[in-house]
C-alpha cells in the first residue's frame, strides 16, 4: 500500500506532469483550450470594475434580456451541421458542411430579423421587455456572428489548431471588453453593452477564416450543390434531434430571465 503511495506521489511530480501533457496530444489539447478560456475569464473578471461603473443596473437588465433572447435564438443557428465537419471522413466533405452550415446560419439570421421585426408589437406588451427593442437589430447580426464562429471553430478542431482556438477565446473577450468600456466613454445607455457582446461574439472569426481558406481554396472546386445535398441527408440527424433538443433546453434555461423581466 505504501509502495503504491509512493508511485503516486511520485508520478504527480511537476516534472512527470509536464511530461505526460507534451506526449499525450489530447490532454495537450485540453489544457491549451482550458489556458485560453481560464485567461479570457481572468480578464472579464479583473476589467468588470470598470463596466459597472460606465454602465447603469438597468443597462445591465437590458443585457440579460438579450442575451436570453440571443441564446434562445442561436441555438440552432446552423442546425447543428458545424458539429459533422471534424466526422467527416474527408475534406472534399467537411468543406460541404462548413458552406451548408455557413449558408444555413446566414439564412437563419435574416429569418430570425423578420420574425423578432413581426414580433415587436406583441414584446410592447410587456412592459420591461420593451427596453429591448430599440435592440433588436442587433441579435439577427450576433446570431450570424456565433454560427460563424461556431463554423470556424469545428473546422479548424479538423486541422488540430488548437492553438489558435485559444487566442480566439482571448480576442474576443478582449474585442468585448474593449468595445464594452470605449462606447462607455463616450456613449449612454446599453447600447456599448449589447454591440460589445456582439462583436465580442464574432472575435477571432477572421482568424480561423483565413486558417480555413488555405484549404477551402483549393478544394473550392469540389464545392457544389449535389456534394452539399449528399451531405446534409447523411447527418440529417444533428438537425433532426440535437438542433431541436437544444433550442428547447436552452430555451428552458433562458426563460427564466425573460419572466422575471
Amino acid at each position: 500500500m505504501l509502495v503504491s503511495i509512493k508511485k503516486s506521489v511520485k508520478y504527480l511530480k511537476p516534472s512527470n506532469t509536464i511530461l505526460f501533457f507534451k506526449k499525450n496530444d489530447f490532454a495537450k489539447n485540453v489544457a491549451i483550450l482550458a489556458g485560453g478560456t481560464a485567461f479570457s475569464q481572468v480578464l472579464v473578471v479583473t476589467l468588470s470594475p470598470i463596466i459597472t461603473r460606465l454602465y447603469t443596473p438597468e443597462d445591465f437588465g437590458t443585457l440579460a434580456i438579450f442575451i436570453a433572447i440571443l441564446a434562445i435564438l442561436s441555438t440552432s443557428a446552423s442546425l447543428k451541421y458545424h458539429l459533422a465537419i471534424p466526422l467527416a471522413e474527408k475534406d472534399e466533405d467537411a468543406v460541404q458542411l462548413l458552406v451548408l452550415s455557413l449558408s444555413i446560419n446566414v439564412l437563419y439570421g435574416v429569418l430570425a430579423g423578420v420574425f423578432l421585426y413581426l414580433f415587436t408589437p406583441v414584446i410592447r406588451e410587456f412592459e420591461n421587455l420593451k427596453v429591448i427593442i430599440p435592440f433588436l437589430w442587433i441579435i439577427p447580426i450576433s446570431i450570424i456572428a456565433v454560427g460563424f464562429y461556431q463554423s470556424l471553430k469545428y473546422w479548424a478542431i479538423r486541422e488540430g489548431k488548437f492553438r489558435h482556438i485559444a487566442r480566439t477565446k482571448v480576442s474576443q473577450n478582449v474585442t468585448l471588453l474593449g468595445m464594452q468600456i470605449g462606447l462607455g466613454l463616450i456613449t449612454t445607455g446599453p447600447i456599448g453593452l449589447l454591440l460589445g457582446d456582439a462583436f465580442g461574439r464574432s472575435g477571432g472569426s477572421t482568424t480561423l477564416a483565413v486558417l480555413a481558406w488555405k484549404k477551402i481554396r483549393r478544394l473550392s472546386k469540389e464545392i457544389s450543390l449535389k456534394r452539399i445535398r449528399e451531405q446534409a441527408i447523411r447527418f440529417k440527424r444533428f438537425p433532426m434531434y440535437s438542433s431541436f433538443s437544444g433550442f428547447f433546453n436552452s430555451s428552458g434555461v433562458q426563460i427564466t430571465p425573460l419572466l422575471m423581466a
